[in-house]
């Protein structure tokens, strides 16, 4: 057995976490739920933030294994949800999550949802060590940014936008680019609303370390 005898005992195990009146400055993150079961070999863990700035959950289940390198997790992002304001961002599909011997956190292609638009992880993306990063949006609506902006402020459009990222120790380097196609940038002043209509609106930018 790739397991040692002296934890082969350990058979099963679950950990129930409540955590209540979570605070950050003046931020209330509201509670924090935190269930796991398994043993050494296969485990699952379920957590729920629920919040006002926030609310999020997080379904993981996989299994330690020993391979030539030592040992590694093999396991999946079953389910996830990340809510704020307009937006409610939801996993479609399950998404492989990966510790491997060598240090690195992988997760594979996945794809959130929320209402009409789409960003979508391009293959695999390392979370650690050295993040590198490859997202798609598509057909975002500036309006569910409301929250966010100035109250005098308002953006009518969508949003499509390509991002590679790596961040290496050297600093971020990498690619963004978006574009908002056609739409209207609207400014309340003295109680009126004055609309900008554009045709195209587009950002392509590099970033390199310094």
């Amino acid at each position: 057995s790739d397991v040692p005898d002296s934890v082969q005992s350990v058979i099963a195990a679950r950990l129930d976490l409540l955590a209540d009146g979570l605070r950050t400055g003046d931020t209330d993150w509201g509670r924090l739920t935190l269930t796991g079961n398994g043993d050494l070999q296969t485990q699952a863990v379920a957590l729920q933030l629920t919040g006002e700035l926030l609310e999020a959950e997080l379904g993981l289940a996989g299994r330690l294994e020993r391979g030539d390198g030592g040992w590694q997790w093999q396991g999946r992002l079953e389910e996830a949800l990340l809510a704020a304001a307009e937006q409610r961002w939801r996993l479609q599909a399950p998404a492989t999550l990966e510790h491997l011997a060598d240090g690195r956190l992988l997760l594979g292609p996945q794809c959130w949802r929320s209402s009409n638009a789409s960003l979508c992880g391009e293959g695999e993306q390392r979370l650690l060590p050295e993040p590198s990063l490859r997202y798609r949006l598509r057909d975002f609506d500036l309006t569910t940014l409301a929250r966010w902006l100035p109250a005098d402020f308002a953006w009518q459009g969508e949003l499509n936008g390509d991002v590679e990222l790596d961040l290496p120790e050297a600093g971020p380097q990498g690619r963004v680019r978006l574009d908002a196609g056609r739409g209207s940038l609207r400014v309340r002043e003295s109680g009126e609303w004055l609309d900008f209509p554009y045709q195209a609106l587009f950002l392509d930018g590099r970033l390199q370390p310094e």
